[in-house]
Parts: C-alpha cells; structure tokens; sequence
C-alpha cells in the first residue's frame, strides 16, 4: 500500500511543490494530490522516480516512517528567525525551513539519546538576558549590556572573536551548516520547550568573516527575540529586528573598550586597507570595523563617506584582503556525535539508513555532513562482514 503522507512529509522537507514535482516525473499536479491525499499507488516508474529525487529508498513510500520525520509540536514555525536578503519570504520557502528544522531537532534529540549531555550553559545566559530585557531601559541600552553579558559568557578573556563557533557549540547552541535557499544567509530558533537553540548556516559562503557575523546576528536573535513570532510580522518590524540583531552583533564581535584601543592607533582611518592588523585580530570585515568605528564617533562623516567610496573603487563590497587567508570554521558537534556512535558500534549504519529508508545522499543533504563520511563507515562495515564471512566460520 502506498502511503500519501510519507510523499507529503518528504515533498514539503525538500521545498518542492506539488506542480514542481509533478513535472520532474511527467504527471498531473492532480496525481501528485491522488498520491498524497487518497494513497493512490503510483506505477513502479514513479516510485523508483521518486526515490531517486529525495535520495530515499523505495519502500519508504510504502512502510511507516521513522518518528525522526514526526512534527513532535517543539519547533514552531512563526519562532524562526529566517534572514534573506529578500525581506518578502516566499511561504514556501518558510514552510521548508520549517520542516527541515523539526527534522534536524528530532535528529539531534534521538542522537543525544545515546549520551549524557552536559547541561547547556547558554540557557542561563539566555534565562540572564531575559532579566535585562525586563529592565525599564531604551532598547539600544538593552542591547549594549546583553552584548557585553554574552560576551563575558561564550569568549571570556578573549579580544579576538576566533573560534566563535566553537564556543558557541561548546556553550549548548546546536549548529548545522547546510544549502538553504538562493539569497538567505542563515535562520535560528528555539525549541518551545527552550531546551535547545539552533543557528542552520548557508553553506555558501566561504569567507570567514562572514561566518563570524552570521553567527554574531544569530545569536542576537536567539537572545533578544527569543519570544517573537517572525512569522507575523510587518515587513517594517522584521526589518528593525534585524537592525537590532546587526547591532548587537557589532557589539558583541567589537567590544568598545578593547576596540576603541585598537582603532586609535590607525593612521589614515578613511582608508581601508589600514583596517587589515584589525580585521586579522578580530576576524570582522573592514566594513564592520568603520560601522562600528563611526558609530561610536571614532571617524568623521567626511573620513567614512572616503571610507566607503574606496571600498567600492578597489572592489572590497565582495572580497577584501585576507579573505583567501582566514581559515573558515565548520560545525563539529554533531558530526564528532556520529563519529563517536559508528566508531563505539552503537549505531549500525547499514540498519540504521534501513530502518529509516533512506540514502546516505539524503543524511548528508539535511544534515550538510559530506555524504564521504557516512559512506565511508558504511564501506567499513559492509566490507568488515565480508572479509569475516569468507575467512572465519562459528564454531558449531
């Protein structure tokens, strides 16, 4: 029997339409509908079709699927802080995301299934920041002191913001780095038990400066607008939300201590190319480095409209110097769990993918953990029965 709901659930988590797939196998919307709502059985074709597009095996259509795939009501869609450059989202890409982050949350909670998982460290910052937002302050106050608080706790004693991601992993934040979607850069939310928190990076963009913002902004979301309902919002609201998050992140990269200290000692301040020592010390941009500069009164309105007119001249709005050199950081922690749980035998990866009905292509898509690293234990182990089964019989 054919189950509709199972070509439902697997069609929304890639973002396909329902006329969008009915054209990649050459049939009617109107049968795509037959398929998921009346459980009509598609022929073999389409099945095999079907399977080859999501990266799943054939009986995934025509078993129960694994509760991974189940909507478990902790992750709300209108709680995700989704950032495109485009601020009119499309509806579906908001429903995509959305089911790829239930997936990923119901992923990472059946993963530390198998651990003891220290307690997270960045719930109390957060339970800390909600205490500040409470306070009776102007909203740029707020921020100021709940970037300096996140500071102190996720890079203490640090003046460089090297080695962001890996604090932030170490502090409980769960970080995939994946394809989102043309033009978005990167989303986050909490689940509503507020147990977990998550940043999904873009895996486009290879200059780690960049990196180092993304997560700054996320991670300003994760703490300000833990409670908001994105989803809902006017496009005027959503825009000073990310404003807010765009501050916060310059503050907590650039502390105004520390970076007032630095940028003094620079010459020519409306010159970029002076900004390079600074932009190696706090792994930020040049043009992070002249917002915050000017925001803080430290360059003339003379001195950054210079600023500004020779980062477009040498063409530093998209690559600066040492944008080749910064080596940029990849998530670790859920990659390093399965290492850990194929390398202990706790998990059999040939069972697993079974049980599941999937392709290590499928894994590697949702999760952005190269498809190399789960075939390779696959080839491990299949070739490990194999050299056993021909070289060693039990003994009856």
């Amino acid at each position: 029997m054919f189950i509709g709901k199972n070509l439902n659930t697997i069609r929304m988590l890639s973002g396909y339409s329902r006329k969008e797939l009915a054209d990649k196998i050459n049939v009617t919307e109107q049968a795509i509908w037959q398929y998921e709502v009346k459980n009509l059985m598609p022929d073999i074709k389409n099945i095999y079709d079907l399977s080859q597009i999501f990266n799943v095996k054939t009986n995934f259509f025509l078993n129960d699927i694994n509760k991974i795939f189940d909507d478990d009501l902790n992750v709300k869609r209108s709680h995700i802080a989704f950032r495109s450059l485009n601020y009119n989202i499309n509806n579906k890409i908001i429903y995509k995301q959305h089911m790829q982050a239930i997936f990923l949350n119901n992923l990472t909670k059946w993963l530390y299934g198998f651990l003891k998982v220290p307690y997270s460290p960045f719930i109390d910052l957060s339970l800390e920041v909600q205490n500040i937002i409470d306070k009776k302050e102007s909203r740029y106050d707020i921020i100021a002191e709940v970037a300096r608080v996140a500071r102190n706790y996720l890079m203490p004693n640090e003046y460089s913001s090297k080695g962001l991601l890996f604090n932030l992993e170490k502090a409980g934040i769960i970080i995939f780095e994946k394809q989102i979607d043309e033009n978005a850069d990167a989303y986050s939310f909490w689940t509503e038990d507020k147990h977990s928190a998550f940043i999904i990076l873009g895996n486009d963009k290879n200059i780690a400066v960049r990196r180092t913002f993304d997560l700054a902004h996320e991670l300003g979301h994760l703490l300000l607008h833990q409670n908001v309902e994105f989803e809902f919002l006017e496009n005027k609201e959503y825009r000073i939300l990310e404003e807010e998050a765009n501050i916060f992140a310059s503050m907590f990269l650039l502390p105004e201590d520390e970076f007032m200290k630095d940028f003094d000692q620079i010459d020519k301040k409306s010159n970029p190319d002076s900004y390079i020592m600074m932009k190696e010390k706090w792994f930020v941009s040049y043009q992070m480095i002249a917002v915050r500069a000017y925001k803080l009164n430290l360059m003339s309105h003379q001195q950054y409209r210079y600023f500004w007119m020779s980062i477009n001249k040498k063409g530093y709005k998209r690559r600066e110097p040492l944008d080749d050199k910064l080596i940029i950081e990849r998530p670790m922690k859920i990659k390093s769990i399965f290492k850990l749980l194929f390398d202990s035998s706790v998990i059999n990866i040939e069972q697993w993918l079974e049980e599941m009905h999937i392709e290590t292509e499928f894994l590697s898509e949702q999760t952005g953990i190269a498809t190399e690293f789960f075939k390779e234990y696959l080839f491990e182990r299949q070739n490990s029965s194999l050299f056993i089964e021909k070289n060693f019989q039990i003994k009856k």
